[in-house]
């Protein structure tokens, strides 16, 4: 999924693990920004079962490793990024 010069992978149905809370966000433009304001974020997982939605930043490319099926939870990895 491309946004402008942005490109994410996307996984509906999956989490990985070791997620941060991004506090403040409700929608999934609010997750996509908090993770691109964040230079280490390297992902996020938006979980549609809370509502309003919650954010959880993955710092770290190691949490990819523990990529799990998660019903209601969309997991975005950022592929490429404006430079």
């Amino acid at each position: 999924m491309a946004v402008g010069c942005v490109e994410w992978a996307v996984r509906p149905n999956e989490g990985a693990s070791n997620g941060i809370q991004a506090k403040g966000t409700t929608d999934l433009n609010d997750c996509m920004e908090a993770c691109l304001d964040d230079a280490q974020c390297v992902g996020f997982d938006f979980d549609t079962r809370q509502s309003p939605a919650t954010c959880w930043n993955h710092l770290e490319q190691n949490d990819f490793e523990d990529i799990r099926e998660d019903k209601g939870v969309i997991l975005y990895m950022l592929r490429a990024k404006c430079s």
